[in-house]
């Protein structure tokens, strides 16, 4: 019973050391990852911006913009209160209520994603707020529905 006794402290070390370099290390690497693509993918924007229509720039623009801001937002309200609920007990300090934060704030998110794909980008947004509201739609029969929306001035 001894050998066993060491095994098993020995494995709940490691398991706890393992833990926290987890802990510690995963959310920074995360980071990291999304910096360096993101900071890529502005500079290869940079680069073919001038084989790029103006109608082309100004919608990678909203997507792009919209990207950074879909991935905030899960950091925010997800990631932050989850790690916070974690590692707070870990200092002794006590999360009391705020441990309920988790059950609010995810259920936010899924939303705030879609709604921030809506209002980053500008045609999205001009169908929500219904800013093309004189639009004339033509329906031509053929062997094949065609539609077509042109806008009356």
């Amino acid at each position: 019973m001894g050998s066993y006794k060491y095994l098993m402290l020995s494995f709940s070390l490691y398991s706890f050391v393992y833990a926290i370099v987890e802990i510690l290390t995963q959310p920074q690497l995360s980071i990291t990852t999304i910096l360096v693509c993101g900071y890529k993918t502005y500079q290869k924007m940079q680069q073919v911006e001038s084989s790029m229509s103006a109608k082309t720039k100004e919608l990678n623009n909203q997507l792009f913009k919209a990207l950074i801001l879909q991935t905030l937002v899960p950091m925010l309200f997800m990631f932050t209160p989850a790690g916070l609920v974690m590692i707070l007990p870990m200092f002794s300090i006590s999360v009391g209520t705020f441990a309920n934060i988790l059950s609010l704030s995810a259920p936010i998110y899924p939303g705030l994603d879609a709604t921030i794909a809506i209002f980053m980008i500008r045609d999205f947004r001009e169908a929500v707020t219904f800013r093309r509201r004189h639009q004339k739609v033509s329906i031509i029969a053929a062997s094949g529905a065609a539609y077509s929306v042109s806008p009356e001035y």
